[in-house]
Formats: C-alpha cells, structure tokens, sequence
C-alpha cells in the first residue's frame, strides 16, 4: 500500500468514534485559536497607548564625580541635567 492510501486509512479509521473526532477538532482549532489570539494581540501596538494608565517620574539627581570636591550638579525642573559652563577644553 502507498502513502496516500495509508493516510487515507487512517483517518477513516479516526472518523469512527467520538473522541479520535474530538481530538482531530481540537488539534485543528486551538493553533488556529492561539494564531487569532496573537495576531489580534500585536496588530495595532501604538493605536491605544493613549488608555494606558503610566507615569514617569524623573527624582534623579546629579552627582559630582568620586573626590572631585565640587558640589553637586543642579538640575531643571524637568530633571535634565543644566550646561555646565565651558572650562576652554581644560
């Protein structure tokens, strides 16, 4: 006997009762299932950003280096660090 026939066979023979069905049904819809899922998932990331309830909160503050003895270095109100003046590249 062929492949083909062989295969044919054996789902005949898996058409016969009722779990061998529940089983090929299942083995059909959950990757089907799992593959809508993901899909729907990651289809528009950016789309509802806005409905994401986040704060970022920036209470970092500047830090002069290890024994350099100068004080620390004072930040904006927004929590970026302010230019230092120019030393000439010295």
């Amino acid at each position: 006997m062929r492949s083909p026939g062989l295969a044919a066979l054996e789902l005949r023979r898996f058409g016969r009762g009722k779990l061998p069905r529940a089983a090929l049904v299942a083995l059909l819809v959950l990757p089907l299932l799992y593959g809508a899922l993901y899909l729907w998932s990651f289809w528009d990331p950016y789309g509802r950003l806005d409905r994401i309830p986040v704060a970022l909160v920036n209470d970092d503050q500047g830090r002069a280096p290890a024994g350099s003895g100068s004080p620390p270095v004072p930040t904006s109100p927004r929590g970026c660090a302010t230019a230092a003046p120019s030393t000439g590249g010295r």
